[in-house]
């Protein structure tokens, strides 16, 4: 017995010492954590590869690409398609493609989902009332998408003061006429661009059209300006239409031709007082507090046929309310403005 004893004790010893002359394993290290929501309980956008269809539920997509002029198949155009998602689903995935000699590219096996449209190539852009998004249903053959392209034209120029100094950091916008209600408006047609050190702005793809120039100064040289000012003298910069001038009837439209470029244009930014405007507000309950007004600046001055903008809130400026009822904006451009009460609700007014 003691025998037996004996020998299980030298066999656990020797177990034992076989154990720790292993090396160590570590425990597995756990997989990262999902990455959190966005504020408000959004979850992030997941980038994924594009899901494989379930058997007979794959859509197949033809694209065609056409110059809008000559209506011959222009190749070599990305058309990229990407999942819209929703706010309970942030998966994204993309299709991308390139159209042929023939203007023809066929997106096949689509996962049906609403996605959001985009063809590019360089030197051409898309119509205004081109398709940007389609809707596939499963196992259904949509309709072929064709495309107009347009040879894009450009513009270049440059922003200066009167003596010919260049103004940096001033936004420039492309304006067009539209008609909006019976209304005659003015819209921005592209994101607006900034100037550089020099002055200098760009437009590298615009759809030909008539469009008007405009220069916005910065607010940050607005208000530097204002300061250097002379006591109940205040000059500053003001928002400016090509060539140099304040109001849209002075303006000078510019017309772009197909594959037409404008170079070297010059807006000379205008400087001119500004006001101080004040007042007071009547029939405002005593309950209501924090209330405002706000001036929306019109587009043009004077004129029997006036422009307004297609944004109503383009160049606005706030106004506070007193206590009292009155209320004093001391920096404010030249122009036509409406002021309106803010915010509506039971108390209204303009």
């Amino acid at each position: 017995m003691d025998s037996t004893r004996s020998l299980l004790a030298l066999s656990l010893l020797w177990i034992a010492g076989l154990l720790l002359a292993m090396p160590q394993q570590q425990p597995p290290t756990p997989p990262p954590a999902p990455p959190g929501p966005v504020a408000r309980g959004v979850p992030p956008i997941q980038q994924i590869d594009p899901p494989e269809p379930r058997p007979g539920d794959g859509v197949d997509l033809v694209v065609q690409t056409i110059d809008a002029i000559t209506g011959k198949a222009v190749g070599d155009v990305k058309i990229e398609l990407v999942r819209s998602g929703t706010a309970q689903d942030r998966r994204r995935w993309v299709y991308s493609r390139t159209t042929d000699a023939l203007g023809t590219t066929t997106i096949a096996n689509m996962m049906a989902d609403n996605y959001a449209v985009t063809p590019t190539l360089t030197g051409y852009v898309l119509g205004k009332s081109a398709v940007q998004s389609i809707g596939l249903a499963a196992g259904k053959k949509p309709a072929p998408l064709i495309f107009r392209l347009w040879k894009a034209s450009s513009i270049d120029g440059i922003v200066e003061d009167r003596e010919g100094n260049p103004i940096e950091g001033a936004s420039v916008d492309i304006l067009e006429e539209q008609w909006v209600g019976g209304l005659r408006t003015l819209a921005v047609a592209q994101r607006p661009v900034p100037t550089d050190k020099a002055g200098k702005f760009a437009f590298p793809a615009v759809l030909p059209g008539t469009y008007y120039l405009r220069a916005i100064p910065s607010r940050g040289q607005v208000q530097q300006q204002l300061r250097d000012s002379p006591a109940g003298k205040q000059a500053a910069f003001v928002d400016t239409m090509y060539p140099g001038v304040m109001y849209i009837e002075q303006a000078a439209a510019v017309k772009l031709d197909p594959g037409g470029n404008l170079y070297n244009m010059r807006i000379e930014m205008q400087k001119s007082p500004y006001y101080s405007f004040s007042g007071r507000v009547s029939g405002i309950p005593p309950e209501i507090r924090g209330s405002g007004l706000v001036l929306i600046r019109r587009a043009a001055f004077d004129s029997p046929f006036p422009f307004t903008w297609a944004n109503p809130y383009a160049g606005n400026l706030s106004v506070q309310i007193g206590a009292d009822g009155s209320f004093s904006a001391p920096s404010v451009p030249p122009g036509p403005y409406w002021a309106g009460y803010t915010p509506a609700g039971a108390v209204r007014g303009g």
